[in-house]
């Protein structure tokens, strides 16, 4: 057993062996007890010590210091460009080549929407955005930001709700759920509205034709009976054939946009804009928008021309661009301010300038027929054209003079008023059908004293041998020209078929050289053309001028050339190439040259003439009239826009267009909150035990028709209750009065 020592000797023991053998601990403890007096020392403890002062204090930078600071590092030392990683990384994102955008957002709020969100609550702040109108801040961060923002969570909802297919939204499904009579009276009101806009009449019309569909025996009940009903259903038809424009010029490479001015009833100058594309050979033209300018100057045909092509087809049309198709104005052509040169300047130098070759040769004829006789052709056939049209009683002598000789009336016609040579031509001819009736009623009125100064001066004319000659001359002229002017006018013509129209023309011209023609005959006692084809030079060259455009579209320009060498073998080798077409090419070729077809794509995209813009400003006028002279800019495009590219009043189907409405913010009584409570109930267990039997049967049957197959029967009007709604009729007839009940 160990001895016990006592507390004093272990104490001494502990001690002695700390001096030993802990005197490094005893250093660091002095250390620590210095760094910890120098710390108070500098920091609070100075007030409790002699001789100290208190530690300097730093100079904190302000907030505008700190924001000068970043701003000059990212100006000076930071390089931020745009990352191609981003577009896997972000979904959403787009990306010309200069801003980046949204594609949701975009299509909700800013000018891709088709059918975007109300502006109210809040979403009128969004339309503002970067992401909307172009964002140039190339950071991960502003990605991430608005990314994680509420406006743009809210507009990807929106968008995914919108390209639901067909009869899955709730409020679709809700609708084919009512009652067919329901259903059938929405047909009836969206097809009395469509019938409207392709026949151009007032808005007002809608309600004399539901009155007179009720006459008819038709029940349309007493909701959506006004013109504002039917400028919603316009809309939504609208909306749906936008839509399939767009859908049908997504996979489109290269367009050219066509635009034309006129001034209306109301005196404000407008614009109207088209989009020429081709796709496999096959070249369309469809309309984008009717705009209001505030003058008709460059920059603001310029800004009409960008936002139609942006808001018809969406912010990657302006880079397909490859032409701009216009008359021959200054303020189209003009090299530094014209719109051609805004175009080159603020998106591609390779876009080429298209002038209207129907205005083109307009202006040619002019020029190259000018004279004594053919100024007095002209007063001729101008004040023969006034004596007959504004006098009834000289036209009523003129129908007796035909009745005299015995030839068919053939009243004559004005000479100008439009810009096209068929007038002038129709004018000539029914000068000549009737002639002998016209001689012989101003030889009878040359002693009349009201008109027979004007009869001899004009009798005078029409008996002089030169004016005659001249003027079966010109007839002999204007045929061919005629010929191509309305060649070039057709939608599908293009550069090379007006070009091959036009050596049509130059040769029948020359032989008026060595011969007379057939209607200069009749008043008086070869060379062939040559299909040209581009050569290696002409691809050589249209490749180069457009290879920025070509590589961005993922066309390999350096197989152009093999390509070509290719397609001509092929051509020449297998086929008869005056029974071919480019749509028939391209569905036998496409796979073994596609890059050359591409081109070909590229050139049928440039149209020859701007002359469709003058059919939209035909319909404007039918549309605008001095009554509706307060029609605005949006409800002409969508007039104009379901009367140029919608079916006709027997093939169109209103079902798509009826969906389209109900899906919107503004349908009324047909929406959930309308159904009253039971019937909201009954209708939704209805559908979950339809879905759940489908579920079985598809799974006993395998010969079950397809979704699509029921679809079109839902789409044909064919919309049933469930069986607890079908079975009764009167409980049918009290669901139609709660509709229009709670719509009161």
């Amino acid at each position: 057993m160990a001895s016990y020592k006592p507390s004093a000797e272990l104490a001494a023991s502990n001690m002695k062996s700390f001096l030993i053998g802990g005197w490094p601990w005893v250093w660091l403890c002095c250390q620590s007890v210095a760094v910890v007096t120098k710390t108070l020392h500098l920091s609070t403890m100075w007030r409790f010590l002699d001789n100290c002062e208190p530690p300097a204090k730093k100079n904190k930078q302000t907030s505008d210091k700190r924001k000068e600071k970043q701003r000059e590092y990212e100006t000076n030392k930071r390089s931020l460009v745009f990352k191609n990683s981003w577009i896997t990384e972000f979904e959403w994102l787009l990306h010309d080549g200069k801003c980046m955008y949204c594609r949701p957002c975009q299509s909700a709020y800013g000018p891709l929407s088709v059918n975007k969100l109300p502006n109210r609550g809040g979403f009128q702040n969004y339309s503002k955005g970067a992401f909307v109108n172009g964002c140039a801040n190339f950071k991960h961060s502003a990605l991430t930001n608005h990314q994680n923002s509420d406006g743009h969570s809210v507009a990807v909802r929106h968008v995914e709700a919108r390209n639901k297919p067909t009869g899955t939204s709730q409020a679709e499904q809700t609708i084919k759920q009512l009652n067919k009579s329901v259903f059938h009276k929405l047909e009836t009101l969206f097809r009395n509205a469509h019938a409207i806009a392709v026949n151009c009449r007032p808005f007002s019309d809608y309600n004399w034709m539901a009155t007179l569909d009720e006459k008819k025996g038709m029940v349309l009940g007493e909701t959506y009976r006004n013109d504002k009903a039917c400028k919603q259903f316009v809309t939504a038809i609208s909306d749906v054939e936008r839509e399939r424009i767009v859908a049908k010029l997504s996979e489109n490479k290269f367009l050219t946009v066509i635009s034309d001015g006129s001034t209306d009833t109301a005196i404000l100058e407008n614009e109207v804009v088209y989009c020429r594309t081709a796709r496999l050979g096959q070249a369309n033209t469809y309309f984008c928008a009717f705009k209001t300018l505030e003058r008709g100057d460059a920059n603001c045909i310029y800004q009409a021309c960008t936002t139609s092509l942006v808001e018809a087809i969406g912010p990657n049309s302006l880079a397909k661009l490859v032409g701009f198709a216009a008359d021959g104005a200054s303020v189209n052509t003009g090299h530094a301010n014209g719109v051609i040169a805004k175009l080159r300047g603020k998106h591609d130098s390779s876009i080429i300038m298209v002038k209207c070759l129907v205005h083109r040769l307009e202006l040619a004829y002019k020029e190259a027929l000018k004279g004594a006789v053919h100024d007095k052709l002209v007063r001729l056939l101008a004040h023969i054209f006034t004596l007959y049209h504004k006098s009834p009683l000289q036209r009523t002598n003129l129908r007796k003079a035909f009745d005299s000789v015995g030839i068919p009336v053939v009243m004559p016609t004005r000479i100008g008023g439009t810009r096209w040579l068929g007038h002038t031509l129709l004018s000539l001819e029914k000068l000549w059908k009737g002639y002998k009736a016209i001689v012989m009623h101003l030889t009878n009125n040359v002693e009349d004293p009201n008109v027979g100064p004007k009869a001899r001066g004009l009798l005078k004319l029409l008996q002089s041998k030169a004016v005659i000659h001249y003027g079966h001359f010109l007839q002999d002229v204007l045929l061919p020209l005629s010929k191509l002017s309305k060649v070039l006018q057709n939608d599908d013509s293009s550069i090379y078929l007006s070009h091959e129209q036009l050596e049509s023309a130059k040769i029948s011209l020359t032989k008026l050289e060595q011969r007379p023609g057939s209607c200069l005959k009749s008043v008086t006692d070869d060379h062939e053309s040559e299909f040209q084809d581009f050569g290696d030079s002409a691809v050589n060259t249209l490749t180069k001028h457009w290879k920025g455009v070509l590589e961005w579209q993922g066309v390999d320009v350096a197989m152009i050339p093999t390509e070509w060498d290719q397609l001509k073998q092929l051509l020449y080798q297998n086929e008869d190439i005056y029974q071919m077409s480019w749509q028939l090419i391209n569905r036998k070729y496409k796979a073994k040259v596609p890059h050359i077809l591409d081109l070909v794509d590229l050139i049928l995209s440039l149209p020859a003439t701007s002359a469709v813009c003058e059919r939209g400003f035909s319909i404007m006028k039918i549309m605008k009239t001095s009554l509706r002279n307060k029609l605005k800019a949006s409800s002409m495009t969508q007039i104009m826009l379901i009367r140029m590219h919608s079916a006709s009043i027997e093939e169109f189907d209103p079902t798509p267009a009826i969906h389209k409405w109900n899906a919107g913010s503004s349908r009324r009584p047909l929406f959930k909150a309308s159904i009253p409570t039971k019937l909201q109930t009954a209708l939704e267990t209805a559908a979950e035990e339809t879905a759940a039997a489908a579920e079985v049967e598809q799974a006993a049957e395998s010969d079950r028709p397809s979704e699509e197959e029921r679809h079109k029967d839902s789409d044909s009007g064919s919309v049933l209750l469930s069986d607890d709604m079908s079975s009764d009729d009167e409980s049918a007839d009290d669901f139609e009065m709660d509709i229009d009940n709670e719509s009161d």
